[in-house]
C-alpha cells in the first residue's frame, strides 16, 4: 500500500459571549424635569442589541398608579447603538417611571440586567405673540435681547418711499401691554436710501445698540456702515443716533452683516477681501467716543469666505470668537468650517492675537460647522447648520457644545454634539441659531426651536427639555428661525397665519 498523506490538524478554541450588556447613557436624565412635548426617552447600550427583543413590552414608560403608556413605539438604530421610545400622542404631565426589563438581549442572547429611572413631564410652555408697529411685510431677520430690552431688525422695511432701506424696533417690557412688550422706538438711519438693509445685524447692550446696514453704499457698491444709538442721545429715553462708522480703507464689503457689543467694546464683521473683524472701543461706559481700536485679521490660508460668518464677544471683553463656516482644511473637503479664538492681549496690549481654532471632531464636507457661535463664560456653543446626519443631502445639522480647558491646544474642549430625531424626517439645518446663557442653550432647526439645559449629574452635558413649534401656536404659520436668549425669557420670529404678517413670539422659560 501507499503512503497516506496527513494534513496538519488545527484546533481553536470557540469562546462564547457570555457577558450582558450595558447600559451607557440614558435620556431623560434621572429626576429630569423635561416638557411633554419634548418627550423622547433614549437609551444607549455598550454593544449590539438584538432588535427583536425591544418592545413596548420590554421598554416602556409607567405612570405614577403602574399603568404604562399606550402607544409607545419603539425603534433601534444599530450604528449608534440606541434605542428609542416615541409616543404618538405625549404623555399627560406627571411623574414617570422608564424601564427596560431583562427581556432585552445582546445578539448572542444575553439579559440585559433590568434598569429602570424616574423624571417628570410638565405642561408644554406657551408664550405670546406680539407685532410691531408698521410694513407687516418686512421680515424680521435679526435681533437681540438684554434683560427688559429687545431689538429687531427689518431690513425690507420701506421708509419715506425707499424700498429696503431698513428699520429696527425697540421693545421693553411691559406687564400691562399685549404679549407683555411694548414697542418703544423705530429706529432709522439719519443718511438711509433705498437698499441699505439698514437692520441686518442688530445688538444691544446697556444704553447702546449697534445696528449694520451691509448694502449702504459709500465709495463702493455695498461698502456698508454700521451705526451707534444711544439711550440719551437727543433727550432721556430717545434712543438717537451717537455716530456711524464703515471701513476706512474702503476695501470691506458688505460691513455691519455681523455686529456684536458687550460693555464698551463691539464687534463688526463684514463679508470682505480683507477677512477682517473690526474692534471698536470707548473710553468709559456712558461715552460716545468709540474708535477704531484693531482691525483682526484671520488666517486666510485655507478659507473660502462668504456670508454666514459669526461672532461672540465674552463678558468680560476679553475673548472673541469668530466662525468661518466656509473654510476648509482639506481640498478635498470644502465648508468643513473652522472656529478661531482671539484674544485681546495676545501678542502685545489690544492686539488681539489668535490664540486657537476649533473644528468638529466629526468634521465633514459642506457642514458649514460656525454658522453660529455663542459665548457664555466658559461655554462655547457651535451650531453646524448643513452636517448631513442622514447622508442623504438633507442639511440635518448638529449642535456642538465645548467647555474652556487650557489643557488643550485650542483652550477648548468639545463635550457633546447634539443631534436630534427629527432630523432624519422633517426638521433641517440644526443649529442655524445657537444661543447659551447660564444652564441653558437654545437652538433651531427648520420652524422648530429647541430648549437645553445643563444636566445636574454632569455639568459637561446638556439634555433637552423643550420642542418648541409653530404647529402648537395656533396664530402662527411658522418660525423663521431667528431666536435669542436672556436669562429665562425666549424670543423668536414668528410669520402669522392668513396674512396676518411678521410677529415676536416671546416664552417665559420656568427653569425646572
Amino acid at each position: 500500500g501507499g503512503r497516506v498523506a496527513w494534513s496538519e490538524v488545527q484546533t481553536r478554541t470557540v469562546r462564547s459571549d457570555a457577558t450582558p450588556p450595558e447600559i451607557l447613557a440614558v435620556a431623560p436624565q434621572r429626576d429630569a424635569r423635561i416638557s411633554q412635548e419634548s418627550l423622547v426617552v433614549e437609551v444607549t447600550f455598550s454593544e449590539t442589541i438584538n432588535p427583536a427583543t425591544l418592545t413596548p413590552a420590554s421598554f416602556q414608560l409607567v405612570n405614577e398608579n403602574e399603568v404604562p403608556t399606550a402607544d409607545g413605539s419603539v425603534t433601534y438604530n444599530a450604528g449608534a447603538k440606541r434605542a428609542t421610545l416615541t409616543f404618538a400622542t405625549p404623555p399627560a404631565p406627571g411623574r414617570y417611571r422608564a424601564q427596560l426589563t431583562n427581556a432585552v438581549t445582546d445578539s448572542a442572547g444575553n439579559s440585559l440586567p433590568p434598569r429602570r429611572w424616574h423624571f417628570t413631564l410638565t405642561e408644554t410652555l406657551s408664550g405670546q405673540f406680539v407685532t410691531y408697529s408698521d410694513n407687516p411685510g418686512s421680515f424680521i431677520i435679526a435681533m437681540d435681547m438684554d434683560g427688559d430690552w429687545l431689538i429687531v431688525g427689518a431690513t425690507q422695511a420701506e421708509i419715506n418711499g425707499n424700498a429696503n432701506q431698513g428699520a429696527a424696533y425697540l421693545f421693553t417690557r411691559d406687564n400691562s401691554a399685549p404679549g407683555g412688550w411694548r414697542e418703544v422706538k423705530k429706529l432709522t438711519a439719519s443718511d438711509g436710501a433705498a437698499g441699505d438693509e439698514f437692520g441686518r445685524a442688530v445688538a444691544i447692550d446697556g444704553d447702546t445698540i449697534i445696528v449694520g446696514a451691509p448694502s449702504k453704499e459709500l465709495a463702493s457698491r455695498n461698502q456698508g456702515q454700521v451705526y451707534v444709538f444711544a439711550r440719551n442721545q437727543g433727550g432721556p429715553n430717545n434712543w438717537g443716533e451717537v455716530t456711524r462708522f464703515a471701513d476706512a480703507v474702503g476695501t470691506a464689503r458688505f460691513f455691519g452683516l455681523e455686529a456684536e457689543i458687550v460693555g464698551n467694546t463691539f464687534v463688526v464683521m463684514p463679508t470682505s477681501v480683507l477677512k477682517s473683524a473690526y474692534v471698536y472701543r470707548r473710553s468709559a461706559a456712558g461715552a460716545t467716543d468709540w474708535t477704531l481700536l484693531k482691525q483682526v485679521t484671520l488666517d486666510t490660508a485655507t478659507q473660502n469666505f462668504g456670508a454666514g460668518e459669526a461672532i461672540a464677544l465674552s463678558a468680560d471683553e476679553q475673548t472673541l470668537i469668530a466662525s468661518v463656516p466656509r473654510a476648509h482644511t482639506d481640498a478635498n473637503q470644502l465648508n468643513e468650517g473652522v472656529v478661531r479664538i482671539f484674544q485681546q492681549d495676545a501678542g502685545g496690549p489690544n492686539n488681539w492675537g489668535q490664540t486657537g481654532q476649533i473644528q468638529a471632531s466629526d468634521a465633514a464636507e459642506d457642514a458649514y460647522f460656525g454658522s453660529d457661535v455663542a459665548l457664555a463664560g466658559d461655554v462655547l456653543v457651535v451650531g453646524s447648520s448643513f452636517y448631513d446626519t442622514s447622508q442623504e443631502l438633507n442639511a440635518t445639522g448638529k449642535v456642538y457644545i465645548f467647555v474652556r480647558d487650557g489643557g488643550v491646544a485650542a483652550g477648548w474642549r468639545e463635550v457633546q454634539i447634539i443631534d436630534e430625531p427629527e432630523t432624519l424626517t422633517r426638521v433641517r439645518t440644526l443649529g442655524e441659531t445657537v444661543k447659551v446663557d447660564g444652564d441653558l442653550i437654545i437652538a433651531t432647526g427648520d420652524s422648530d426651536v429647541y430648549v437645553y439645559q445643563r444636566s445636574t449629574t454632569n455639568p459637561e452635558q446638556w439634555e433637552r427639555i423643550e420642542r418648541w413649534q409653530a404647529v402648537n401656536e395656533p396664530a402662527a404659520e411658522f418660525f423663521n428661525g431667528i431666536v435669542d436668549l436672556d436669562g429665562t425669557t425666549i424670543a423668536t420670529t414668528a410669520t402669522l397665519v392668513e396674512g396676518a404678517g411678521p410677529a415676536i413670539f416671546f416664552l417665559e422659560l420656568v427653569r425646572p
